[in-house]
C-alpha cells in the first residue's frame, strides 16, 4: 500500500496532462485570428494574371491599415477568391476578395518554478525546465507548456554550501 502512495502524484500528474492534450485538441487554430472578409479591386491590365496581381496587391495594403502589418499577407488569408471582368477594349480588372487572418501569439503571466538539487548547473537548470512545463501544463494548459515558445525566458540559479545547484526557471507561457 505504501508504494502506492509514492506513485500518488505522479498519476495525478499524467491524469491531468492527458485531460488537458484531450481539452486542447486543434490548438493550432486557436491561435489564427480573422478579421471580416475584405473585398479590393486593381487596375485594369490586358494581361488578367496582372490583374489579379494588382488586386491582391490592393487588397494586402487595404488589410494592412485597416487591421494592421500582420494580417496584410494573402498567403494567410481565408476564403481568398478573384472576381474578373474583361472590359470591351480587351483589358482585364480583378478584385481579390479574402478573410485577412493572422497567427496571433497568446501569453499567460510570468510563472517561475524551482527545479531538484543536483552537483551539476546544468541538470539543475533541466529539472527546473521540466517543472515549469509540467506546471503550466496543469496551470494554463498542454499549448502553454511548451520551454521553446514561452517568452522572457531566463534562469536563477544558486549553489549551496555543500555543492549542489539549485535553479529556478522564469518565463511567459505563450501559445
Amino acid at each position: 500500500m505504501r508504494s502506492n502512495s509514492i506513485f500518488a502524484p505522479f498519476f495525478k500528474l499524467l491524469i491531468l496532462t492527458l485531460i488537458g492534450l484531450a481539452l486542447n485538441t486543434g490548438s493550432a487554430l486557436a491561435a489564427t485570428q480573422c478579421k471580416p472578409k475584405l473585398e479590393k479591386h486593381g487596375m485594369w491590365y490586358y494581361d488578367k494574371e496582372k490583374a489579379k496581381s494588382s488586386a491582391k496587391g490592393r487588397w494586402e495594403k487595404q488589410a494592412s491599415i485597416n487591421h494592421g502589418i500582420k494580417f496584410s499577407f494573402w498567403n494567410n488569408a481565408k476564403s481568398k477568391s478573384y472576381k474578373c471582368k474583361k472590359h470591351d477594349n480587351g483589358t482585364w480588372r480583378c478584385t481579390a476578395i479574402a478573410k485577412p487572418c493572422a497567427n496571433i501569439t497568446t501569453c499567460k503571466p510570468l510563472l517561475k518554478k524551482h527545479g531538484m538539487w543536483y552537483y551539476k548547473k546544468a541538470k539543475a537548470k533541466s529539472s527546473a525546465k521540466g517543472r515549469w512545463e509540467k506546471q503550466v501544463s496543469i496551470t494554463h494548459g498542454i499549448k502553454f507548456s511548451f520551454w521553446k515558445t514561452a517568452k522572457n525566458k531566463s534562469y536563477k540559479c544558486k549553489k549551496h554550501d555543500n555543492g549542489t545547484w539549485r535553479c529556478e526557471a522564469r518565463a511567459k507561457p505563450c501559445h
